[in-house]
């Protein structure tokens, strides 16, 4: 006792004095000490159970309260890998706030969660939860939402699926051949350029007869043209042509998705939150309106006079629609739900066609042989031209057999494959009801009652314990040669453990419609096009910033285009007039020349590139 008391007296002269003279010294050694002791005294190993099963791993963290918070909010996708590869069993736990969330990786013990019943990890109690955090469903909204919700992701369940998934396919192939000979313009007014060029921010540096001169942002361009031609099978045609600006709120909003599913408050002074719940307003008042004038469409009254091309929705909006008026839906809770169809839709498809063809590009040996491998299954003509030079009829698309794509082009697949491994997103996740046990060949882990389980794509696709140079785009790791019945060599695709989200966020699963995607753009893309990298010039390795569904270049990539006129040797032409387009590629540290054109080149073989995750 009479040491404690020295101790006190001692720390009453001389800590609490020099504490009061320097609190701000005072205050950043206590938060220092604070730290250091919640990161030695949290986390802890797995241990055993005595049926054998072990907990997962729980990551030490130094924050009190929020645990692990900060390096998720900040950067989540190397926040994850660095747990990844400490905790190479195959699951490890962080905490949120006061939640326990386990993160599965190892594709048996996946495959084990993915199996469990909904009544014990419940997919749909997450889906809701996101419903309110990232799409605007608001509390006094809930219980409308939980009578209809069953219905409406049932009626999405079969509409991309079978015949629905072929007509929507289908509807998608029209609206693509509609526009894909005007991707690029190169009209120099913005009032004449297209809604893609226009976000791409293209502008025309020089005009000079045959040649043209162009700059845009060469990702924006992209994913704007599919965004906006695919989004038409889906919500119609009025839908894109009156939402002409709708494109950088969606991806504005995607950025910071995840920041929004951890529940940021409005009140917290992050620039991306901000921007995303602003992003989200606005696409929540586009929908409440587009409902609205649909709603009078279905009602048999006349609709606002730019809405009338309804009858060019998609079944899948016009049943989900049905449902919204069978339980009378607030046009709030229709514009949540379609939000987040529109989202789930759009953001992963739209990544993947932008990377396949930026990487499909670079290896023209590679792109040579798709070609080939595509000729009985895509017939891109030039109809004939009556008019002479002066009128340049555009290419159209007389036939692709998007069964023949999807199922017998192995290097097609493969290229899809290793872009969904690459550059797609894919988080999954449940909350568990009851324990549950993941048990495969090495380990058998619990998971607790009243926790969260993950699924997140990336950790395994971006393993290298799992592929080899796991950060190279190789088409050929999928690809193997065999010998049918005939003694005929062939190749068939083995995708190993690569898989496509499951679309639980939103229980929207269009992994199929994008398959599908995937394949007609790029066979009509290659099919039209040629990019390759003039001289010996190399092309860029832009950092990539990794989202729940999609991954995109970090920074500005630009090019610069301009055209002459040439030949497409590859297609089925009457006449042989068409653009042949130069792109040079802009970048922060190196200056490129690209081409981008319509004649067949000698395909010039690159080597494949590491890129910067």
């Amino acid at each position: 006792m009479e040491s404690l008391e020295a101790l006190r007296e001692r720390l009453n002269e001389t800590l609490i004095p020099h504490a009061q003279r320097y609190p701000l010294q005072a205050i950043l050694v206590t938060t220092i000490i604070l730290f250091i002791t919640t990161r030695l005294f949290t986390g802890s190993s797995s241990s055993s159970r005595k049926d054998g099963s072990k907990t997962p791993p729980l990551a030490p963290f130094w924050v009190p309260l929020f645990g692990h918070v900060p390096r998720i909010f900040f950067s989540p996708s190397s926040a994850l890998m660095r747990f990844r590869d400490r905790y190479a069993q195959g699951v490890f736990s962080l905490r949120l706030f006061q939640s326990i969330h386990s993160f599965v990786f190892r594709p048996s013990l996946v495959a084990r969660l993915l199996e469990q019943p909904g009544s014990i990890a419940d997919k749909e109690y997450v889906a809701r939860r996101i419903m309110m955090t990232n799409f605007g469903l608001e509390k006094k909204d809930l219980a409308a939402y939980d009578k209809a919700a069953p219905e409406v992701y049932q009626i999405t369940k079969e509409y991309l699926s079978g015949s629905h998934l072929d007509a929507l396919a289908k509807a998608t192939l029209r609206d693509l051949d509609d526009n894909a000979a005007d991707a690029i313009t190169f009209n120099s007014y913005p009032t004449d350029q297209m809604d893609w060029e226009r976000l791409g921010n293209a502008e025309l540096l020089e005009n000079t007869g045959d040649e043209k001169i162009m700059a845009v942002d060469f990702f924006e361009l992209m994913k704007t043209f599919v965004a906006r031609t695919a989004t038409i099978s889906v919500f119609g045609t009025d839908f894109v042509e009156v939402y002409t600006d709708i494109w950088p709120h969606l991806w504005i909003f995607n950025d910071a998705f995840h920041s929004l599913a951890m529940g940021v408050p409005v009140w917290a002074p992050f620039p991306s939150s901000q921007r995303a719940r602003f992003a989200l307003k606005r696409l929540l008042t586009f929908m409440r309106e587009y409902h609205t004038e649909l709603d009078k469409f279905l009602s048999d009254e006349e609709p606002a006079t730019k809405w009338q091309d309804f009858h060019t929705i998609s079944p899948l909006v016009r049943a989900r629609t049905e449902v919204y008026r069978k339980h009378s839906l607030s046009v709030d809770v229709r514009a949540a739900f379609d939000v987040a169809l529109l989202w789930a839709t759009t953001v992963n498809s739209t990544s993947l066609i932008s990377w396949s063809l930026f990487e499909l590009y670079q290896d023209q040996v590679l792109l040579s042989q798709i070609r080939e491998q595509i000729t009985p299954f895509v017939k891109i003509v030039q109809p004939k031209n009556d008019f002479g030079g002066a009128v340049w009829i555009p290419p159209q698309v007389q036939k692709l057999d998007l069964e023949g794509l999807v199922t017998k082009c192995p290097l097609l697949q493969g290229v899809y494959l290793e872009t969904l491994r690459l550059y797609s997103g894919g988080w999954s996740a449940r909350y568990l009801k009851e324990d549950v046990i993941l048990k495969d060949k090495k380990d058998s882990f619990v998971l607790k009652k009243g926790t969260f389980a993950h699924i997140v794509n990336d950790l395994h696709h971006s393993d290298p314990r799992s592929f080899t140079d796991a950060k190279v785009w190789q088409v050929g790791r999928y690809l193997e040669d065999t010998v049918d019945e005939k003694g005929v060599k062939t190749q068939k695709v083995d995708q190993y453990t690569v898989r496509a989200s499951d679309g639980t966020l939103t229980m929207c699963d269009d992994s199929e419609f994008t398959l599908r995607k995937v394949a007609m753009y790029i066979s009509v893309f290659i099919s039209l096009y040629e990019l390759e990298p003039a001289g010996s010039e190399r092309w860029p390795s832009p950092p990539v910033v990794k989202g729940v569904a999609s991954a995109q270049p970090w920074g500005f990539v630009g090019f610069l285009l301009a055209t002459l006129r040439d030949e497409l040797p590859w297609l089925n032409v009457d006449d042989q007039e068409s653009q042949h387009i130069f792109i040079i590629l802009l970048s922060a540290k190196l200056s490129q020349v690209i081409e981008f054109s319509h004649s067949n080149k000698p395909p010039v073989q690159l080597k494949n590139r590491s890129h910067g995750h």
